[in-house]
């Protein structure tokens, strides 16, 4: 299956692969704020100075160091929280695919003809049914993939902004 062939298959789904690359972003960028956060906090801790005023990214932060353990600590969960709403909802987005092409696949069984039916080679309908089972992995990976590509980008990102 060619990649025009991938795309048509999933086109029923794009709002929701959408939904998902978006909350992958915005994880990434929570993870990347907790990560840049760390430098200055880490810093505070050494230097033993509450008050902090450095440049990270071309944003001068001024503030107690508490202030950006909250700050941080706030990054951190937001961005488990994006992360594991991610997670189900790529679940439940590769069980759809997964149901609605073995819909597809009992359906155009139960409406062909019985000579259609009868022609076909025992097994036939047991292998036609696993195809959706390849359906949905292929989405997995496909969003697995993407997830990576931008984690990869974000921290590049980061580390050329640091």
């Amino acid at each position: 299956m060619g990649m025009l062939g991938v795309l048509r298959t999933y086109r029923h789904y794009w709002r929701a692969i959408s939904m998902i690359g978006l909350l992958l972003v915005l994880g990434a960028v929570f993870e990347t704020v907790s990560l840049l956060l760390l430098v200055p906090i880490a810093t505070a801790v050494a230097t033993g100075n509450d008050e902090l005023n450095r440049t990270i990214v071309g944003i001068t932060l001024e503030a107690e160091a508490v202030t950006l353990v909250y700050v941080a600590i706030g990054a951190v969960m937001a961005g488990l929280a994006t992360r594991l709403l991610t997670v189900y909802l790529q679940a439940r987005l590769t069980v759809a695919v997964e149901r609605d092409q073995r819909a597809r696949i009992y359906s155009g069984f139960l409406h062909a003809t019985w000579e259609t039916q009868s022609a076909e080679p025992p097994g036939r309908f047991q292998w036609a049914s696993n195809l959706s089972a390849g359906y949905a992995n292929l989405l997995s990976t496909i969003l697995n993939s993407m997830k990576f590509v931008i984690n990869l980008l974000t921290m590049l990102v980061a580390a050329v902004l640091v």
